[in-house]
């Protein structure tokens, strides 16, 4: 099976990377992003082929054609367990048409959000990369995702992390800065693991924040010393979040 390696864009980190240890990473050193050293290429018929098949199992096939260093048993069982119930359509993410104009709805999921779409698939990745690196003795540790919001982000990574073993998520919020709903969402997350900061601040000091806190390498090191915690992001600065992303978007155009 092929495995694709990622690259760091700013040509900071030492070495080439598999998918897994792009998503634990989350970014690269320096603050430069991962992104995959190879684009696979489908053809016309591969991409219409897609349409016989359900959601869980098109991202399957996706995720495969970009060379994730997991089996292919492993990453359709966790396409399903993503997109199993937790929609309120077997769809998705289904289109509605007007006329010549297609709309793609990427509101079904458990917040509402679109970023659903992404943030219930992460965290099944993210667990699984983990319990493979663990028994591949390169980790030894366990995580907290860091995380900045302007609203949809927060609530759709708390309800995907929500109760993961092994795995905390702390979100930054601008304090008054997001709807009622969104707020409302936010404090009332349920799950053992989670935490919720409100920031006096915009967006982007919420993430400036989390930038910062990611790119501390004496902090990291201090954290992951004394406590045994690495850090890590479930903000768009990680392929984990991306990939999903694609998956829709050549879901949608098979089956259009």
């Amino acid at each position: 099976m092929f495995e694709n390696l990622y690259i760091d864009t700013r040509g900071l980190h030492e070495k080439e990377i598999t998918f897994t240890e792009t998503l634990i990473e989350g970014l690269a050193n320096g603050g430069g992003l991962f992104v995959p050293k190879e684009l696979p290429e489908l053809s016309l018929e591969q991409i219409a082929s897609l349409a016989d098949e359900n959601y869980a199992r098109r991202a399957s096939l996706i995720y495969e054609a970009f060379g994730v260093d997991l089996p292919e048993q492993v990453i359709r069982a966790l396409t399903a367990r993503s997109y199993a119930d937790r929609f309120d359509t077997e769809e998705i993410c289904p289109i509605t048409s007007l006329g010549n104009t297609h709309m793609l709805e990427l509101w079904h999921g458990p917040t509402s959000a679109f970023k659903d779409m992404a943030l219930q698939c992460l965290p099944h990745f993210f667990s699984a990369s983990a319990k493979q690196l663990t028994a591949r003795r390169k980790i030894d540790h366990e995580f907290f995702i860091l995380v900045a919001t302007s609203g949809d982000t927060g609530k759709a990574a708390l309800e995907g992390f929500k109760d993961m073993a092994g795995i905390g998520v702390g979100v930054l919020y601008p304090d008054g800065g997001v709807s009622d709903i969104q707020y409302k969402q936010m404090a009332t997350q349920e799950g053992e693991n989670v935490v919720v900061w409100g920031v006096d601040g915009n967006f982007d000091d919420c993430q400036n924040a989390a930038k910062r806190v990611m790119a501390d390498t004496a902090f990291a090191d201090e954290l992951l010393e004394t406590q045994h915690i690495a850090l890590s992001s479930a903000n768009s600065i990680n392929w984990g979040r991306l990939l999903p992303q694609v998956v829709y978007y050549v879901s949608s155009y098979a089956t259009l």
